[in-house]
């Protein structure tokens, strides 16, 4: 039952290979694993999937809300990891299926992602990710296929780049009202008046390459005298309880 191995040392569980997998190793996939519990990727490692898939089968803890955080994460400071060859299987019952948080110079390449409750791909505070050659197929329903944010207590503006990504709809990168006003305050941006130039400051730090079309999505509320302008959750969130909103979609170009 060895389903993962490290060098010439076998594992049988994923998680039994992550846990003793040190900076600069290669966790390689040797059979398709379930796990009910969420899993995460040491910093300047590897997770070579070899083809295989990777499938979340944990229960909902409320059955009308999914559980909190990602299936596969890689945690403050655990820089330099990538995650390749490998289909991965987050269902309904979580909330993204991969998340980055915090951690700098990390790779998803040649993946599949399906289901996310809520997103495929969360970026949190984390820089230079790489999400390319990949394909990212939320839960029907869910508010985008990537969630571009500033979690609380993080402080480092995320950066992201797409290049050649797929999905079964379209790519739509949401930004929240937290993250806006957190990338505001970390840029130091005063001058910020608006959605359109909080926007400004967030499009530096998404980039793209062969790909045509990216959305990234910003609900603003039409409130007067907000600086910048108040940005609410989408209609799969709890809405605002006052003020009026409206949505402002800004194409990045490839």
């Amino acid at each position: 039952n060895v389903v993962a191995k490290i060098n010439d040392t076998e594992y049988t569980t994923l998680q039994g290979a992550l846990s003793a997998a040190q900076s600069g190793d290669t966790v390689r996939l040797l059979d398709d694993v379930d796990s009910a519990a969420a899993l995460t990727v040491p910093g300047g490692v590897t997770l070579d999937g070899n083809g295989f898939s990777i499938n979340y089968t944990g229960a909902r803890v409320e059955a009308d809300k999914p559980n909190s955080g990602a299936f596969l994460t890689v945690n403050a400071d655990a820089d330099g990891v990538t995650i390749r060859d490998v289909i991965i299987n987050a269902g309904e019952n979580i909330r993204h299926g991969v998340q980055f948080y915090c951690a700098d110079s990390c790779v998803l390449e040649n993946v599949t992602v399906n289901g996310g409750a809520w997103t495929s791909v969360m970026v949190n505070g984390a820089q230079d990710v790489t999400v390319k050659d990949s394909i990212l197929n939320p839960k029907e329903g869910a508010y985008a296929t990537i969630e571009y944010g500033m979690g609380s207590g993080v402080t480092t503006i995320p950066s992201v780049e797409l290049e050649n990504v797929t999905s079964n709809g379209d790519i739509v990168v949401w930004v929240d009202n937290d993250t806006v006003n957190r990338v505001v305050d970390a840029d130091g941006s005063d001058h910020i008046t608006t959605a359109e130039e909080a926007a400004d400051v967030i499009l530096e730090k998404i980039t793209t390459t062969n790909n045509d079309s990216i959305t990234v999505m910003i609900q603003v509320s039409s409130e007067a005298g907000a600086a910048p302008e108040t940005v609410v959750k989408p209609s799969t969130k709890p809405a605002p309880s006052t003020g009026g909103s409206s949505v402002t979609r800004y194409e990045v170009a490839a």
